[in-house]
């Protein structure tokens, strides 16, 4: 429904879960800190080989993290939710698409820490799908609101606390985490990763991932260096937003230190090609493990066609898994 009569309040749609249940597949209690939180999520997903039909690599199965919380959509909120639950906040807010893994991985990590969660969804894309009723099933209250209004997060903001069904809120308890866990605290679950590669004595040459904003890069990039590894960080764009990632980098100083690559958006974000999912069927059937279209299909076609240059040639390339694999819509 509407909120409000002032055109600007208006362009806000509120969306309320009719009961708090859990996903049918998550019947676990609701998790009080983030020590018992992880105690539900696999945060040693293994390092396996794995083929591509121009060679053999390893891939980190960060898919196998949790159903929902999973690959980097863990790594990118473990500093968020910690960072909550440390601050004593009782809330989570944050940002995303109506098709969000994002807001899905939120909701879901929100809800079995103890914690609340707003979603502030694009209002112009279809609200209701399997991705927000997994979210008002976590409890997570979304709000739609216009693409114009959303460009511009701190606006949008204060539109939101300026909403009546928030008059009562306590926004010094609120965490506002933004869109895809971006910023610093989103570094953190990447040292985790580099950690525990370093303990096992593993220094691939070079890591590639599918890359949507920027942020998993410049975390590997900065746990590589923080571990003293020589790895090179490989990032496929999936949509073409080439400046807003190197924007992004460039914050943390480090655009230089990763090697973007470019031409395999497939049209664009979300989109495919039947030579897309031709290779993705394929793959999948080599190997026994889910991709998605969106992001590891895209970045594993552009690693297969690089495997054939000379310069990959005796290399040991690691492929991050991010995860995403649910589709709630299926």
């Amino acid at each position: 429904m509407f909120i409000g009569n002032d055109p600007v309040i208006a362009s806000f749609i509120v969306f309320q879960s009719k009961q708090s249940i859990l996903h049918p597949h998550q019947r676990e209690p609701a998790i009080l800190n983030l020590m018992a939180l992880q105690d539900i999520l696999n945060t040693n997903p293994p390092l396996e080989r794995f083929w591509l039909p121009n060679g053999c690599i390893r891939i980190q199965r960060d898919d196998l993290i949790h159903p929902i919380i999973s690959g980097n959509k863990w790594r990118k909120l473990q500093g968020w939710i910690g960072r909550a639950i440390n601050e004593g906040k009782t809330t989570v807010l944050t940002f995303g698409g109506a098709y969000s893994n994002h807001l899905l991985a939120t909701a879901c990590a929100a809800k079995f820490a103890g914690l609340k969660s707003i979603g502030i969804l694009r209002g112009e894309e279809k609200m209701s799908n399997g991705y927000t009723k997994i979210c008002l099933q976590h409890t997570m209250q979304l709000l739609g609101i216009s693409r114009a209004s959303y460009r511009n997060k701190a606006e949008a903001l204060s539109m939101v606390k300026a909403l009546p069904v928030f008059k009562n809120t306590h926004w010094d308890k609120v965490l506002v985490i933004d869109e895809g866990g971006k910023g610093e605290d989103g570094l953190l679950g990447f040292i985790d990763l580099i950690e525990d590669w370093k303990n096992k004595g593993v220094s691939p040459t070079a890591i590639y991932h599918a890359s949507a904003t920027g942020t998993t890069a410049v975390g590997l990039v900065k746990a590589v260096h923080q571990y003293g590894m020589q790895s090179t960080v490989e990032a496929v764009l999936v949509l073409k937003n080439i400046n807003e990632q190197r924007a992004m980098a460039k914050e943390f100083s480090v655009e230089s230190k990763i090697n973007w690559i470019e031409g395999y958006e497939f049209g664009g974000y979300a989109k495919t090609t039947p030579i897309l999912l031709g290779f993705m069927e394929t793959v999948e059937k080599m190997n026994r493990i889910r991709l998605d279209p969106v992001y590891t299909a895209k970045a594993l076609f552009a690693l297969n066609e690089g495997l054939l240059s000379s310069d990959n040639q005796g290399k040991d390339i690691v492929f991050l898994h991010t995860g995403g694999v649910l589709n709630p819509n299926n």
